[in-house]
C-alpha cells in the first residue's frame, strides 16, 4: 500500500495567504492560467508531465514546503510523491482548484475593507463570489 501524501486542505491554504504567510505552490495543470492569486503566494507553473520528468531539478528550484495543486486533486499527487522522493516537503491541496473555488464561495467580503479580495484572476471570476458594488462598472 502506497504511503499516504501530505494534504493541506483549501481553507487552512486559504487561511494561511489571508494571514500573509508566504506560501509556494507549484501548479501541474496543463494551463496554468486562472490559479491562485494572493500576495503571500508565490506561483510556479509546470505541467505534470514535465514536472515528473523534472521532479530532481524541480526539488533544487522550489521552497522545501511546496504545496503541488491541480484541477481536482489527482494529477498533484503523483508529482507530490516525486518531489518528496526528491527530498522536497511537498503536500498537495486536497481537492485541487475546485475544493479551492468552493471555499472561497463561502468567504464574505467585506467591499469597505478591500473590494477585489476574491483571490481568482479576472478570467475566473464567473467561478467568484458576484463582485462588491463598490467594483462593478457603471
Amino acid at each position: 500500500m502506497p504511503l499516504a501524501l501530505p494534504a493541506i486542505d483549501p481553507s487552512v491554504l486559504l487561511e494561511r495567504l489571508v494571514a500573509g504567510a508566504p506560501t509556494a505552490l507549484l501548479d501541474v495543470r496543463q494551463d496554468g492560467s486562472d490559479g491562485i492569486e494572493a500576495p503571500a503566494a508565490v506561483v510556479r507553473h509546470v505541467p505534470a508531465a514535465e514536472a515528473l520528468a523534472s521532479a530532481e531539478d524541480l526539488s533544487r528550484a522550489l521552497p522545501r514546503d511546496t504545496v503541488v495543486l491541480c484541477s481536482r486533486g489527482m494529477t498533484a499527487r503523483p508529482v507530490a510523491a516525486a518531489l518528496r522522493s526528491a527530498g522536497l516537503e511537498a503536500s498537495v491541496l486536497t481537492g485541487g482548484l475546485r475544493a479551492w473555488l468552493g471555499v472561497l464561495r463561502t468567504v464574505p467580503v467585506d467591499c469597505r475593507r478591500s473590494p477585489t479580495a476574491t483571490g481568482l484572476s479576472s478570467a475566473a471570476s464567473s467561478c467568484a463570489p458576484s463582485p462588491c458594488p463598490a467594483t462593478r462598472p457603471t
